[in-house]
């Protein structure tokens, strides 16, 4: 955590800590832990949890910008090779304005690195920390769940024998990631490992599905005793600066009074 910038929580003077945006980098020492695999900005569980799911900031917030689209990263998730030309990919879009708290919008805007920096207060994770007392105010922690199919063709992984190319398959020679042409009609449906109940699900993709804020913040009346005692302690501080100081005034004054009439004897 850093000490991001000075903020008012109501009222309540406090300053704002947010977690490096780096955390999740691909760095040889994150990567050995699982953190920026396959991309930059997500934490790759496949290694505990036995299924391709990958945590990350929500939206992708501060990871490789790729990762909003996917349109072309058989170099980061295919277990086989493509068929050439292919591309498919994801698009994120937000319905809300978030400065309009449930203001769902027209038309709903496609989330890029632009509108994720706009932001990065309502996805961001932070603690906003009162100075004086040392104690957490108000915070926020987001995280987002992001899962994957893992790809699955049976025409070139032995594996894969129990998902046979049924006819949703174009390519009959069992390459599902044919490219699609307007003039054979062929279509690139995915041979994914759920490709029995959900055919057209696209495999090798992180796809957003949820992601939580736990979130908490003091109330009016506790931010007014916690103001109270910001006052009282800014109070007990001038108290605890003069009071020596007029301690030591006095004693100087006490000292030459004595010196220059020979008082006090």
């Amino acid at each position: 955590m850093y000490l991001n910038e000075s903020v008012t929580v109501r009222g309540v003077p406090a300053n704002r800590y947010r977690a490096s945006s780096a955390l999740l980098d691909q760095t040889a020492e994150n990567q050995a832990m699982g953190a920026g695999v396959p991309y930059a900005g997500v934490q790759n569980l496949a290694y505990i949890l036995g299924a391709p799911t990958y945590v990350s900031r929500p939206l992708f917030m501060f990871g490789d910008p790729a990762l909003l689209t996917q349109s072309s990263n058989a170099d980061k998730f295919m277990v086989a090779p493509r068929a050439a030309g292919f591309e498919g990919g994801i698009k994120l879009y937000s319905a809300y304005d978030y400065k309009m708290p449930h203001e769902l919008l027209d038309t709903p805007r496609l989330i890029d690195p632009d509108f994720l920096d706009e932001n990065i207060d309502y996805y961001d994770t932070f603690l906003d920390i009162e100075p004086a007392s040392g104690k957490t105010i108000s915070a926020h922690k987001r995280l987002m769940a992001s899962p994957s199919v893992w790809s699955c063709d049976p025409a070139r992984q032995s594996s894969c024998g129990l998902f046979p190319a049924y006819p949703i398959v174009a390519d009959k020679s069992g390459d599902c990631y044919t490219a699609y042409t307007a003039s054979s009609g062929q279509k690139p449906y995915p041979c994914s490992a759920a490709n029995i109940l959900t055919p057209r699900v696209m495999a090798d993709k992180a796809i957003p599905a949820f992601w939580m804020d736990q979130t908490a913040t003091l109330t009016q009346d506790q931010a007014d005793k916690v103001a109270t005692l910001g006052q009282v302690n800014q109070a007990a501080g001038v108290f605890v600066v003069v009071v020596p100081i007029l301690v030591v005034l006095s004693a100087g004054f006490w000292w030459k009074m004595r010196t220059k009439f020979g008082c006090c004897k």
